[in-house]
């Protein structure tokens, strides 16, 4: 649905509702010839589908060394097409403070929430929330690559038994969404995700999916909302 082609530098994708669509993934930075990608932001975006069979999320496909970019505050629901709802292929990518819930993901597809396809690239993962059945894949690789190129720190994980082994500071518990059934992901009082995230995502998020700063309470919330 919409693309970040030709080697945009500084390319933004923000504030949009992407919902029950028939396609691979909604939003991707990707060309069929590689190119250099720069400080790309993909953030408080509403990702989510009628059917996880339907749609993926994100993609960075086919880009050069050294691309980089941040996705944060993004709510993926209900996506995944047994696959992901981020991909990284290429570059360097910061994904802080996204709610996953219900990504249709398989292990044996070497897919996740989260893929790293290919050797060479990083994902640097905190404040994440990835919650969903006992079918949810939090974290996973292809293609060459290896868990060692994901940094993981204070993501909750919840669903599938605890996250990866490679958290620095993980919250394995049920978030307490205030309805998850209704849609709202917003965290409970007694959520075990608020104020657990980590504050060095501070340069890149300072605010959540519905404009409220960060951190309300002693430290940032874990998720796409912070507690207010």
């Amino acid at each position: 649905i919409l693309y970040i082609q030709v080697g945009a530098s500084f390319g933004e994708f923000a504030w949009n509702y992407l919902h029950d669509n028939m396609v691979g993934h909604m939003i991707q930075v990707h060309t069929d010839t590689a190119f250099l990608y720069e400080n790309v932001l993909v953030h408080d975006n509403i990702l989510t589908g009628a059917n996880p069979d339907n749609c993926r999320g994100m993609n960075v496909g086919v880009a050069t060394d050294p691309s980089y970019g941040s996705f944060y505050n993004n709510l993926f629901v209900n996506l995944g097409q047994e696959f992901s709802s981020i991909a990284v292929y290429s570059g360097d990518w910061k994904v802080y403070n996204n709610t996953f819930y219900q990504i249709k993901a398989s292990a044996a597809h070497f897919a996740g929430a989260l893929l790293m396809g290919r050797a060479g690239c990083t994902i640097d993962a905190k404040n994440n929330i990835f919650s969903g059945d006992a079918s949810v894949v939090y974290c996973q690789t292809d293609g060459g690559a290896s868990m060692s190129q994901y940094t993981l720190s204070n993501n909750c994980y919840y669903g599938n038994g605890n996250g990866p082994g490679g958290d620095a500071s993980p919250v394995n518990a049920d978030p307490l969404f205030v309805k998850a059934g209704g849609n709202d992901f917003r965290l409970q009082s007694g959520s075990p995700a608020k104020d657990a995230g980590t504050s060095a995502v501070s340069g890149t998020v300072t605010s959540d999916l519905n404009g409220v700063s960060r951190p309300q309470g002693s430290a940032y919330d874990i998720g796409a909302y912070e507690f207010e």
